[in-house]
């Protein structure tokens, strides 16, 4: 009997064992797969726990998967609004520099073209005079034309810097021929084409008209040319391209050869006064500022296509029904 009991007692203490372990197995592993999941979750990982044990810890694992859920969503939603917010104070600080930076082109503009426009005025004056008192020698006149042809030049480039600082814009829109203003424009810079043995092309000439302001317009072509002549190298090309597009709006571009821009340069092209060695088109002065400001003006659009190294094309596209030109 006794030894019957105690082999009894040692079976009972052997199942009861294992029975133990099972059980404990049973309750540990579940709690072990919410610990890692709570883990990865304090992580930034939010992984569903799966556990189909048929018991309350499959309910408490359904509950917790919804909780990820709802976690991950309002993370990525907090993460877009603090994105959201990042870029919009980024972009306000950049309106307080550009701002100021108007500001400083304000105070600067009217005292500029006053002590620039009255010995500009009589260096005009002078070689007109002198212009008219030559004898038929063609080289001097030639000499004296580039001056006066400068002397506009400069003239311009201050109107410019006046009108951009102190705001006036808004005079009365009538239609002009772009095609005209550019051969205009490279008439007022035919002397740099000579220097550097730039060949000019042009990819379409249609004689289409816009509804603008001309004095305006002729900024734009005279800045964007300005800009092409600095960055194409001795021999390059610069091309033209005036055309109507689909649906009736105008694209007038000018492109170069030339050394092109970085992408860096090419973002901040339009911000005034900036300036990166010497980088190519729109890289300098307040000349894509200005061109901007008016391209805007005439509810325009602007785009810049380049690449480092391979040149840059501006194009500005006219909205609005344009009619050919009858001239």
């Amino acid at each position: 009997l006794r030894k019957n009991i105690l082999i009894w007692v040692i079976i009972c203490l052997i199942f009861s064992t294992v029975g133990a372990f099972i059980l404990a197995s049973g309750i540990t592993k579940p709690i072990r797969s919410f610990e890692k999941a709570a883990t990865l979750v304090a992580k930034g990982v939010y992984e569903p726990v799966d556990i189909k044990s048929g018991d309350e810890f499959e309910s408490l694992s359904v509950a917790f998967n919804k909780m990820v859920v709802e976690i991950d969503t309002w993370s990525k939603e907090l993460n877009s609004r603090v994105e959201e917010r990042t870029r919009e104070l980024s972009e306000a600080q950049e309106q307080i520099v550009k701002t100021q930076k108007l500001a400083a082109i304000g105070e600067l503009g009217a005292g500029v073209a006053h002590e620039i426009n009255n010995p500009l005025t009589g260096v005009t004056g002078s070689a007109q005079l002198l212009l008219n008192l030559l004898d038929d020698d063609e080289e001097k006149r030639e000499l004296i034309l580039a001056i006066i042809n400068n002397s506009r030049r400069v003239a311009s480039i201050v109107d410019e810097i006046l009108r951009f600082s102190q705001g006036q814009w808004g005079e009365t829109m009538i239609p002009v021929t772009l095609e005209k203003l550019l051969e205009r424009t490279v008439l007022m810079h035919i002397e740099r084409f000579k220097e550097k043995k730039i060949m000019l092309e042009w990819k379409s000439r249609e004689p289409v008209q816009v509804k603008g302001i001309e004095r305006d317009l002729l900024i734009i072509c005279n800045a964007l040319l300005d800009n092409a002549l600095d960055a194409t190298h001795e021999g390059g090309v610069i091309i033209f391209d005036v055309r109507m597009i689909d649906g009736g709006a105008v694209m007038m571009a000018i492109g170069d050869n030339g050394c092109g821009m970085s992408n860096e340069t090419k973002i901040r092209a339009v911000d005034p006064f900036y300036r990166k060695g010497k980088i190519g088109s729109g890289s300098k002065g307040i000349g894509l500022t200005t061109v901007q400001k008016i391209v805007d003006e005439h509810e325009a659009t602007l785009t810049i296509i380049s690449k480092e190294g391979e040149g840059t094309t501006v194009k500005i596209f006219f909205p609005g029904m344009v009619e050919l030109s009858k001239v």
